[in-house]
């Protein structure tokens, strides 16, 4: 008799990592690509971040997004960042600005002060965000920029940040 954990896996839709084709459970290489599965398996936790960030499903690509942000590796912001112009996603480009703003690095950080300037008023919004937790003369910068941005929730997001650091 099947386990309950057992059919939960079968049930599962499988990919293959390095192509993103479905896999059967347990198989050992996958049949599009050929690659071998567990060897992919043993790569660096931020490598399988990082290459989730190509996923088929958009939760997980989200997801890959959040963790790396987490875990603030500047290894990930070259593919952050491609993903962040090459989206047609605006709440995974947010996700992915909010991310890009919790990782210090320069690069990081110009990614961010870009995206102030993105179509999406959400993503302007995690831009804003992301540069004034940042602090210094970047988020001032920031502020003054998204306070005449042409979406009203930027510019009153802007506004009460401005007067929030006022009283600090």
């Amino acid at each position: 008799m099947e386990s309950r954990a057992e059919g939960a896996v079968a049930a599962m839709t499988h990919f293959c990592p390095a192509c993103w084709h479905t896999v059967e459970a347990g198989a050992t290489s996958c049949p599009h690509c050929r690659s071998n599965l567990a060897a992919l398996d043993q790569r660096p936790f931020v490598v399988k971040l990082i290459g989730a960030l190509r996923h088929p499903e958009p939760a997980t690509r989200q997801r890959a997004v959040q963790l790396l942000g987490e875990l603030r590796d500047a290894t990930a912001v070259p593919p952050l960042g491609e993903l962040l112009f090459a989206t047609s996603e605006p709440f995974l480009a947010a996700e992915i600005v909010t991310a890009l703003g919790k990782i210090e690095d320069t690069e990081a950080e110009t990614l961010v002060v870009r995206a102030l300037q993105h179509h999406a008023s959400v993503v302007r919004l995690a831009a804003v965000r992301a540069l004034v937790q940042r602090g210094g003369r970047l988020a001032t910068l920031a502020l003054r920029h998204a306070v005449r941005d042409a979406s009203p929730s930027v510019r009153r997001l802007a506004r009460e940040m401005q007067r929030d650091r006022e009283q600090c």
